[in-house]
């Protein structure tokens, strides 16, 4: 039988289960096991996306707008954006062309062509929370621009929370133990006594670097495939 995501509800009540006969301690919040759960999460996002293999990525589009004379075709960045994967220009036949990156540190700006046909294919940069396209567009167009980017998830606030839908299943199991070696953590740096925290805590954290570990390794590829590359030659 297929294993089936579960809310935080569920996920909470394994990280009290973990923290032993002091998971019912009132000093155990749900809000501050919410706090910690979303602390470790957002680590582990950073690691999802460092990996590159698409776990938060994204599409947002937008059109295009020309700009008053003498402005810059500044688009504003989505709040929720983490990193950009890819900017494209989107052509009204469905063809998409990936745009270059260019912080013009040197020359001019540039047009590409597609099909034998003078097109806007801008390059582009990022200013602050906008990005720059350069040259701005002579004409506007409905959906002309798409941005591919690693999303920052929202928050786990209610029991019915989930994690993100792209995360791999197996997450679950490492933010648990994330969650219950951090809740050990705040617990000490408050200085709330406990006799069976030691007992606890030591083989928790064996489990949680072993999960660690096998984690990393294993969302360094999401997929096989193949790539092509020119070879280098020396010489003549």
């Amino acid at each position: 039988m297929a294993r089936a995501r579960r809310p935080w509800a569920e996920l909470r009540a394994e990280v009290k289960r973990l923290l032993g006969p002091v998971g019912d301690d009132p000093f155990w919040t749900r809000e501050l096991l919410a706090d910690l759960f979303n602390a470790e999460k957002d680590l582990r996002e950073m690691q999802l996306e460092d990996v590159h293999e698409g776990f938060s990525v994204r599409a947002f589009v937008t059109d295009l707008v020309v700009p008053p004379t003498g402005q810059p075709a500044a688009y504003l960045i989505p709040l929720h954006a983490g990193r950009f994967k890819r900017v494209l220009r989107r052509f009204q036949d469905g063809s998409e062309v990936p745009l270059e990156r260019n912080e013009q540190l040197q020359g001019g700006s540039t047009l590409g062509y597609l099909g034998g046909d003078l097109s806007y294919v801008p390059s582009y940069r990022l200013m602050g929370a906008y990005l720059v396209l350069d040259p701005p567009p002579g004409v506007p167009e409905s959906g002309g621009l798409k941005i591919e980017m690693e999303e920052c998830s929202s928050r786990i606030e209610s029991d019915g929370d989930y994690l993100p839908a792209g995360w791999p299943l197996i997450l679950e199991t490492l933010l648990v133990l994330d969650t219950a070696g951090a809740a050990f953590d705040v617990e000490a740096a408050q200085d709330v006594v406990s006799q069976v925290r030691d007992k606890v805590m030591t083989p928790l954290v064996g489990r949680q670097r072993r999960m660690e570990a096998t984690f990393l390794q294993w969302i360094e590829t999401r997929s096989a495939g193949v790539q092509s590359v020119e070879p280098f030659c020396l010489g003549g």
